[in-house]
């Protein structure tokens, strides 16, 4: 067996979407013959909370965590100055970590003889400190990218100094790691367009994806008409368009028998806007939810809201995906509506489309309201393609190519 190290910033099974990918990952890594030794910054307790969940139990052959004063105080900043502290840390808030944590990772590189480095990120300072314990060490490096760094379209830069400044820095780790990995293809071929053959010969794409065993095949009840969206609201990603399109439906047809659920930790922005629109009657807002629970709410919801500013496909996509429920997707065209449209029920439009979304949330509405509700099943071909296990199985592939070189 060998041992990969692997760093991210948390490894928790309560966390948001985004870490469920690294948790994943391991979880299926020693059945490709690769031990995981997870680095992480947060949730010193973790170790305990996954000996008494057989659910997501792995060979890990150590634990370690970076848990400090210093990024609770740095995370403190960031949550209070948002903005401003851009002005001052690059590549994000947690530049100060670098050469503790790359001195954590050298020590435990050393220590349980690594034969390979995986990055997660962001934060994008791990990414960094991968490649100076790569240069000591003389391990391959891989950085799975869960977001595109500098072609984030949510990246804040006040001056395009800071902007040319943290491209430096992405290009210093690109040129540096052996592998990079992207969730979509879209920002793959961004980063081929900007790089070109410093990328091109290393870059792969392995999507985010769902795990078949956190499945929930029920039924939905039928009293009330449910639509379900889970996720948080930030920057640019807002609901206003569908609350809009959602006031004109109820304007026009005065249900009696219609939820909106919106599962995150965006209860203030949503209450705010309900209050705005006069909806509070339908629309419930409730906190975040842990993972497993999340496919229990999509399994008993008649219609999903899918609601994505950029083309980005999230870990909820695929959630959504696996339940086989109907999709009302608001976004651009783009990477995210090819795979609605491959493997859903789906109704897209844009955000200005009000009248679209009022339009298809009554077609629903309407066809659940006559009996004719049907669950469209694409489940074989899409867990074939995007089940944890199977792509856990690619990345292990990419470490065996670069520890056989």
């Amino acid at each position: 067996m060998n041992k990969v190290l692997v760093l991210c910033y948390d490894f928790s099974p309560t966390g948001g979407t985004g870490i469920l990918r690294t948790l994943k990952f391991c979880k299926y890594l020693p059945q490709n013959q690769w031990i995981p030794v997870i680095i992480h910054a947060k949730n010193r307790n973790i170790l305990k909370f996954l000996s008494n969940s057989p659910d997501i139990m792995f060979n890990c052959r150590r634990y370690s965590s970076l848990r400090s004063k210093l990024f609770e105080y740095i995370g403190i900043l960031s949550d209070r100055y948002l903005k401003s502290y851009r002005y001052i840390f690059l590549p994000d808030i947690h530049i100060y970590t670098i050469i503790p944590t790359f001195l954590k990772v050298l020590n435990i590189s050393r220590r349980e003889q690594i034969d390979l480095l995986y990055c997660s990120c962001s934060p994008y300072s791990f990414a960094i400190s991968g490649v100076l314990t790569k240069k000591i060490i003389n391990k391959p490096l891989v950085v799975d990218l869960r977001d595109a760094w500098t072609l984030n379209p949510y990246e804040y830069y006040p001056t395009i100094l800071h902007r040319k400044f943290d491209e430096m820095l992405e290009r210093f780790v690109f040129n540096n790691c052996d592998s990079i990995i992207m969730v979509a293809d879209v920002i793959e071929n961004k980063y081929i367009d900007k790089y070109g053959e410093t990328v091109s010969n290393k870059i792969h794409t392995i999507p985010n994806g769902f795990d078949s065993l956190d499945l929930q095949l029920i039924e939905p009840e039928n009293d009330k008409f449910i639509i379900t969206y889970t996720g948080s609201f930030y920057g640019i990603r807002k609901p206003d368009s569908f609350l809009k399109g959602l006031k004109r439906f109820v304007e026009s047809n005065k249900p009696n028998d219609i939820e909106i659920h919106f599962y995150g930790n965006s209860s203030r922005l949503v209450e705010e806007l309900v209050n705005k629109y006069n909806l509070s009657r339908y629309v419930f807002s409730h906190p975040f939810i842990k993972n497993k629970e999340v496919y229990l709410i999509l399994a008993k919801s008649h219609l999903l809201l899918f609601i994505e500013p950029s083309s980005a496909t999230p870990t909820k996509l695929f959630e959504y995906l696996s339940s086989d429920r109907p999709i009302l997707a608001i976004i651009p065209e783009g990477e995210a509506s090819k795979l609605i449209r491959k493997y859903s029920i789906y109704s897209c439009t844009t955000p200005e489309s009000e009248d679209r979304i009022a339009f298809f949330i009554e077609k629903y509405y309407n066809s659940w309201k006559n009996g004719l509700f049907k669950i469209h099943s694409t489940r074989t071909e899409f867990m074939s393609e995007f089940n944890r296990e199977n792509l856990t199985k690619r990345l292990s592939n990419i470490f065996d190519h670069l520890c056989n070189q």
